[in-house]
């Protein structure tokens, strides 16, 4: 049995399991929707090597799983939708753990502009040229 889904992106009619729409949308979206606009959205997120290597292990642990489970009913098709699906959602929790760690950005106290600093009081670094001190208290 074929199930008829609906694009959250493009609201566009499709068959088949479809893809996490994250970040574009909340919930689905059809093939063409996810290779041309979803993934080049997650592309974006610029991963670190550790990320990269955990999103690769767990591709690895997924489909490993999806092996070990398979029976002779099951199709290569639906254990390609289980691993898409699952990486679907490490994907989203590893962005969503990012944007929950991530520090928030300090500005200079004096001129407004980024400090690079985990610390508020910290000038930036032209101010910190031009007074000759680190914190905005010493001023």
């Amino acid at each position: 049995m074929t199930t008829t889904n609906k694009c959250d992106i493009f609201k566009k009619q499709y068959t088949g399991h479809g893809h996490n729409a994250h970040p574009l949308a909340g919930e689905r979206c059809y093939d063409e929707c996810h290779v041309k606009k979803v993934i080049p959205e997650r592309l974006v997120y610029e991963w670190t090597p550790e990320e990269e290597a955990e999103l690769i292990q767990a591709r690895k642990d997924i489909t490993q799983i999806a092996l070990d489970f398979k029976t002779d009913k099951s199709t290569t098709e639906g254990l390609e939708q289980f691993v898409d699906a699952m990486m679907d959602r490490v994907i989203e929790n590893t962005i969503l753990a990012r944007k929950h760690n991530k520090p928030k950005q300090h500005f200079c106290k004096y001129c407004g502009t980024p400090n690079g600093s985990p610390d508020p009081m910290i000038l930036c670094s032209e101010c910190r040229e031009t007074f000759g001190h680190t914190y905005f208290t010493e001023l």
